[in-house]
């Protein structure tokens, strides 16, 4: 098997201008003007060095797919018209020929030829199914996360204003407090000193708090004045506080356990 190097001795040098370069011009116009194709000259060069396929493959880099398509005049259906162009100049330069003037000679006898694949242009991407593909995942990846952002939306303004009435009570002393959220009993129990609960309501929610000097009320961050003694009713709502009770007798104050 010949060697790489020696299968690359006869590649012209960049900008050498030779007796011999100037007669490969030569014979690269006079064969494909006169009897054969480009395809037909490069495979005839490639059988007088009696070179293989794979042994141009290994030398070249071109595989032996394009390489059949060269010398039969196919390349450009295979490969976009500058890449074939350049598989030529290289693939002749190997076979000692002027790789650039067989690579001009192609183009001119390809100048009109419908059937070459050109690199696609950005309208043609547009058109073309990879991109239809694209967009089509793209758009339905699109409306789901502006279905997300949405539900998130909704869940924030539906928290912020669906639960807008916000009572929270601190024990100074032991505070029984009865708790009816949208007109429904929620909680019953007693406040320990120094404890706080809250609640959240849609409509309203209504305290009942025994002792209520010994609770410190708040509504919407707001403190609210509560009479002293005995068990109070208080009812918050869209209004604020809409209206205050008062039964059983009043007692004295009592801070402590």
């Amino acid at each position: 098997m010949v060697g790489t190097q020696q299968l690359f001795s006869n590649f012209p040098r960049a900008g050498e201008s030779s007796p011999f370069a100037e007669s490969q011009r030569r014979l690269v116009r006079e064969t494909v003007s006169e009897s054969e194709s480009i395809g037909q000259y490069l495979r005839s060069l490639r059988e007088q060095k009696k070179l293989s396929l794979e042994e141009a493959e290994e030398a070249t880099k071109i595989r032996v797919q394009n390489i059949r398509a060269i010398e039969s005049d196919e390349i450009t259906k295979r490969v976009p018209f500058p890449y074939a162009m350049g598989f030529i100049r290289t693939y002749a330069a190997f076979l000692g020929a002027d790789g650039t003037e067989v690579a001009r000679r192609s183009k001119e006898l390809h100048a009109n030829h419908s059937s070459e694949m050109p690199i696609p242009a950005l309208s043609a991407l547009v058109r073309s199914g990879s991109v239809r593909l694209g967009m089509g995942w793209l758009r339905p990846m699109l409306i789901g996360a502006g279905v997300v952002l949405a539900a998130v939306a909704f869940y924030c303004l539906r928290s912020a204003t669906s639960y807008q009435h916000r009572v929270t009570v601190r024990a100074v002393g032991r505070v029984p407090v009865k708790v009816y959220r949208d007109g429904r009993f929620v909680w019953g129990s007693t406040i320990e000193p120094d404890m706080e609960r809250s609640w959240r309501a849609k409509r309203s929610i209504e305290l009942k708090i025994t002792r209520p000097e010994n609770a410190v009320v708040s509504y919407k961050g707001r403190k609210v004045a509560l009479p002293q003694g005995g068990t109070v009713s208080v009812v918050f709502d869209r209004r604020g506080v809409r209206s205050q009770t008062i039964s059983g007798a009043s007692q004295p104050a009592r801070t402590g356990r």
